[in-house]
């Protein structure tokens, strides 16, 4: 895997605006040559714990390895800030896990019912992207990954699974995925409210490249008002050479 060059970086923000967020890290991955089997495809096999892992890879490569931000306390509603090693948001790998093997697998019996199903994969979540409503994407989601059967082999339907039933499935996916669901435990400075919050690298990753890319353009728009440069020949500047022309326009 490589870092994304500025105008990658730029075409991935511009990109952005019309992709779901899911497409949209899958875009990512590709551009940065992080899937080596040579099918493009072959990332929608990813279960989404790698395809998260992979990004935040990609994310330490392109804008460093710390992982900073600020959450609002639920409680008094003032910023709590968190900065942590982007390494220590990194699950370790789920028993037998390997390059080929890109599918967990689970089976178990609850209830009268033989439960069979793999984690959810980047695929997965790119197919429930059209779904209007988030039940409808959830019932989609959990026909994908998970089957139900009675003794006598009749498949149960997921919306007809009793709640103890998927709660044990929801239980088994997180075992199976853990790097999918990750949560970052809070501490207010204020009033010393302590939750924790999910971290989603796909949002966390947009919202940053976001940032970065209004800087990008502001300097365009600065240096091109003045010197009548191209948006090319301004991004192909070192960064050190266009600080020096910005500081120039400062009276």
């Amino acid at each position: 895997m490589r870092a994304l060059d500025t105008p990658t970086l730029l075409d991935a923000w511009d990109r952005g605006h019309s992709l779901s967020a899911d497409a949209w890290a899958l875009w990512l991955l590709r551009a940065a040559a992080a899937c080596e089997t040579g099918s493009p495809d072959a990332l929608l096999q990813w279960p989404v714990g790698r395809r998260d892992r992979a990004l935040l890879r990609l994310r330490s490569l392109t804008f460093g390895t710390r992982i900073a931000g600020l959450v609002e306390c639920p409680r008094c509603a003032n910023a709590a800030e968190f900065d942590v090693a982007a390494d220590a948001l990194v699950v370790p790998h789920a028993s037998g896990e390997d390059a080929a093997a890109l599918r967990f697998e689970m089976r178990f019996d609850i209830d009268g019912l033989r439960v069979v199903g793999r984690a959810v994969t980047a695929g997965d979540l790119l197919a429930i992207d059209t779904q209007a409503d988030l039940h409808s994407a959830s019932g989609l989601l959990a026909d994908c990954c998970v089957s139900a059967y009675r003794h006598d082999g009749t498949r149960v339907a997921a919306a007809d699974l009793p709640e103890p039933v998927l709660a044990a499935i929801v239980a088994r996916l997180e075992e199976l995925d853990p790097q999918a669901d990750l949560w970052i435990t809070m501490a207010c400075p204020d009033c010393d409210h302590t939750w924790q919050v999910n971290f989603d690298i796909v949002t966390f990753f947009w919202r940053e490249l976001g940032a970065w890319a209004m800087g990008q353009l502001r300097d365009v728009h600065d240096l091109a008002s003045v010197y009548g440069w191209s948006e090319a020949q301004i991004l192909s500047l070192s960064p050190a050479r266009r600080r020096c022309y910005l500081r120039m326009l400062t009276p």
